[in-house]
């Protein structure tokens, strides 16, 4: 009798203190989502690649939108779609950079070469600028037959902070 007054003694204080555990009034902060703010407009992206650019004729095709020979990506967001043929070594020019906030930033980058340059390794070259200063340049390859796909990530920091290293390797 003494052990089954004990087990359902135990019961109760197990299932009774996890109850008021789970039930109890919470007094912590909701958590209140701040979106990041916006940076200025006066970025600017330029994309250079070294090969001419085609849609991948592999891709599968949704609606009227064609699979891009190259397509950049901000923050998921895309800023940039070329599937018509493009010549090598031309500068692409996305102004204004729509999509940059202070902090963290993510561009996506895929590529896809013209048959004619699927059989060499290239390079696509991706510099950013803040009006005429320079901010981030990098080079992006790809081996033979395959695209490039990369990502590279840069921290925009608010007007007059320090200025810090604003790539990562």
């Amino acid at each position: 009798m003494q052990r089954l007054v004990a087990v359902i003694l135990i019961w109760v204080v197990l299932v009774g203190g996890l109850s008021l555990f789970v039930n109890r009034e919470r007094n912590e902060a909701a958590a209140v989502y701040v979106p990041p703010k916006q940076a200025a407009s006066d970025y600017w992206l330029e994309v250079t690649p070294t090969f001419s650019v085609t849609s991948d004729p592999f891709a599968l095709q949704v609606g009227d939108e064609s699979s891009g020979g190259l397509v950049i990506w901000l923050q998921n967001r895309e800023v940039l779609r070329i599937h018509d043929d493009l010549q090598e070594g031309l500068p692409i020019e996305v102004k204004p950079l729509e999509g940059l906030v202070v902090g963290e930033n993510e561009f996506f980058i895929k590529a896809q070469p013209a048959e004619a340059d699927i059989a060499n390794a290239n390079a696509l070259r991706l510099r950013l600028f803040h009006g005429t200063d320079l901010l981030l340049v990098e080079t992006f390859w790809s081996e033979p037959s395959n695209p490039i796909i990369a990502t590279t990530r840069i921290r925009i920091t608010e007007p007059g902070d320090t200025p810090r290293d604003n790539h990562d390797h």
